[in-house]
């Protein structure tokens, strides 16, 4: 006797008849269940869990934008080192890749500058860092 597998498969309810005729005229289809409740069964149906279970991490809460806290810093102390900007939005709360996307987009808004000690604010950075 072959092996059977069981599959599930979310139908439109528009095509619902054409599907049931293709599935009752197709070979090899033993027999087929209809389950006409709304509520939808659980992806894992053979009895595992689909990986571990992690502990999620929450999102950042806070008021201040990557942006924001880039230019506060920056206003506080400057220059500083691209290494620092990590363990600066770890300690606001946000994750240690968040800067390097922030960092990469201030640039090209024209709001800091590189040099050979670190960012800096430029004019345009001054100026939006007063009103943050």
């Amino acid at each position: 006797m072959p092996k059977l597998f069981q599959v599930l498969i979310d139908i439109e309810e528009a095509a619902v008849g054409h599907v049931l005729s293709t599935l009752k005229r197709t070979s090899g289809v033993v027999e087929f269940t209809l389950l006409m409740d709304t509520k939808k069964p659980d992806k894992a149906t053979n009895g595992h869990a689909n990986g571990d279970a992690k502990e999620k991490r929450s999102r950042y809460a806070g008021d201040d934008t990557a942006e924001q806290l880039i230019l506060k810093s920056l206003a506080k102390k400057a220059p500083i080192k691209s290494t620092a900007f990590p363990d600066i939005f770890v300690k606001a709360g946000r994750a240690p890749t968040s800067p390097t996307y922030a960092l990469h987009a201030a640039k090209k808004a024209g709001l800091v500058q590189i040099g050979k000690d670190g960012y800096t604010l430029t004019k345009k950075g001054r100026d939006k860092a007063r009103y943050v």
